[in-house]
């Protein structure tokens, strides 16, 4: 039986729900003391760097001139020079300019725990400071059970999320082994975004990562079919426009799907995840202010629930005008929709949990909303039968009477 109360799913609600990525921000990798410091970093939010005796005093003296640095530093650290305890030192000034004049509030870092197992991503909320030396405290003086840093140039950084090793890109690995103490990582965004956010907008764009799971080698005649179909689907959609589609051919892996347009992202996907997800069929509103209100009847799916096998696909735009032409497009979309369950299912492709959950609150809202119906009916309907059943007794009791 299918469920016939009207779902909306809000296209413009779900986005306001997403990451918004600054295009402009900057992505640094800050190493940890070979891992020493990640809890301390993590827990007291902050990033630091050595060299105390390099204040941030010289470093401003300097005019963010390498060579004016450099030869401060090889005065002040003579002695451990010549013991050759310090060497490299035009590349840590380089290290020391970076830190402090290059790093920026709302710039991203990202920190690796020992062995690089782990990396914890933030956002930079300060600009470089200096601590007093009462207030370096050690591991000892706290009975703290891990690593404090002893560094007094510090940046305050607000932690978002964190990602293992084995769930990011390949490609991250590069990243991984430059030995700088701070690493410019703007090359290595996208890989970035996409293991922390399963979806997230930038510039208007939207992209959404589903995770193949399948973890045989992937099929990829399913892997094809999957890109061809939600492609079509787009286009199908929105005429004239493509989706961009990104893949790692390694299994487990994401499938990005790129939409220039975050609005007709987030409705195609929203139609592919409702259809995807709901084998009883029903009535579903698509609503967005800009695309108006599309109400589509999709008959159930699932052997055993069909109430009418033959019944097309209804479609009713509420405040849009739609041409015939327009309407068959968007049928053909719902079509594409439903096989897609195919290679879904045999690439154990994910959707984004952010946005299916979504879909399913709304299925549960209003699955509540039509079973509370139906049972205020049947409460009303008893009612009735009990009224007409007490009636049918006044009256037999009336013609024993007589």
């Amino acid at each position: 039986m299918t469920n016939n109360f009207i779902k909306t799913i809000n296209i413009d609600e779900l986005l306001d729900n997403i990451p918004v990525i600054d295009h402009d921000v900057n992505y640094w990798f800050v190493r940890t003391n070979g891992g020493d410091y990640f809890t301390d970093f993590n827990i007291n939010s902050y990033i630091g760097i050595d060299y105390n005796e390099i204040t941030l005093e010289h470093i401003s003296d300097s005019n963010n001139s390498t060579e004016i640095l450099k030869n401060k530093i090889n005065h002040i650290y003579y002695d451990q020079i010549k013991s050759e305890k310090i060497n490299q030192t035009g590349k840590i000034a380089t290290q020391l300019l970076r830190f402090v004049n290059r790093i920026e509030i709302n710039d991203i870092i990202i920190i690796p725990s020992i062995s690089s197992e782990l990396f914890l991503v933030g956002r930079v909320i300060s600009n470089a400071y200096e601590i007093p030396d009462s207030e370096i405290i050690t591991t000892s003086k706290e009975n703290i059970h891990y690593k404090k840093s002893s560094y007094k140039k510090r940046i305050n950084v607000k932690w978002i999320k964190s990602f293992s090793r084995d769930d990011a890109d390949s490609k991250l690995y590069k990243m991984i082994f430059s030995h700088q103490v701070i690493s410019d990582v703007n090359d290595y965004k996208i890989f970035i975004n996409r293991a922390l956010f399963p979806v997230y907008i930038e510039d208007d764009t939207l992209h959404i990562v589903f995770k193949v799971t399948k973890n045989d080698d992937i099929n990829g005649a399913s892997l094809g079919q999957f890109i061809y179909y939600y492609n079509l689907m787009y286009g199908y959609l929105f005429p004239g426009e493509k989706m961009e589609v990104k893949v790692n051919v390694q299994s487990p892996g994401p499938v990005e799907t790129i939409s220039k347009t975050a609005l007709k992202g987030m409705f195609t996907f929203a139609l592919l995840a409702y259809i995807t997800s709901t084998p009883y069929g029903g009535k579903v509103t698509f609503g967005s202010q800009l695309l108006g209100n599309i109400e589509v009847d999709i008959p159930g799916l699932v052997k055993g629930y069909r109430e009418d096998q033959t019944k097309k696909i209804e479609i009713k735009n509420k405040e849009l005008e739609l041409d015939d032409q327009k309407l068959k497009q968007i049928e053909k979309a719902i079509d594409l929709a439903d096989k897609l369950k195919v290679p879904i299912t045999e690439l154990g492709i994910e959707l984004p949990d952010t946005l299916s959950s979504y879909i399913e609150e709304k299925k549960k809202e209003a699955e509540k909303t039509d079973s509370d119906t139906k049972q205020q009916i049947g409460n009303e309907s008893s009612i009735n039968i009990d009224s007409n059943e007490k009636k049918q007794e006044d009256n037999s009791s009336n013609d024993a009477k007589k």
